[in-house]
């Protein structure tokens, strides 16, 4: 079922919409945090070396698990998609972040 009051897809997302301060669920997706990280600007150091927190990294263990098991909510599958396409432009900010490292004088 949707969600009628959620932000539609063209529309960003506040810090009150997602539930600023709580655990990594499907109410506070794990590829927020990269949102925030970008939100707040970045130096290419700092894209280079960005890692999810502990909680983000612990909340994808849950939900892989629970794919090996086939145990995953339709909601789930989403979160864990959203991860998997964060890495993806992740893997690319970082490249292209030890460019522009690898090019300064």
């Amino acid at each position: 079922m949707i969600d009628a009051s959620a932000t539609q897809p063209w529309q960003f997302a506040d810090e009150a919409t997602i539930g600023a301060g709580c655990p990594m669920t499907a109410s506070k997706p794990v590829y927020m945090e990269l949102v925030d990280f970008v939100a707040r600007g970045s130096t290419p150091e700092e894209v280079a070396n960005f890692k999810p927190s502990p909680e983000a990294q612990q909340r994808v263990a849950e939900l892989l698990e629970k794919q090996r098991e086939s145990e995953l909510t339709d909601e789930e599958i989403a979160e864990l998609d959203g991860f998997v396409q964060m890495e993806h432009i992740l893997g690319l900010a970082r490249a292209k972040a030890q460019l522009i490292l690898a090019t300064r004088p």
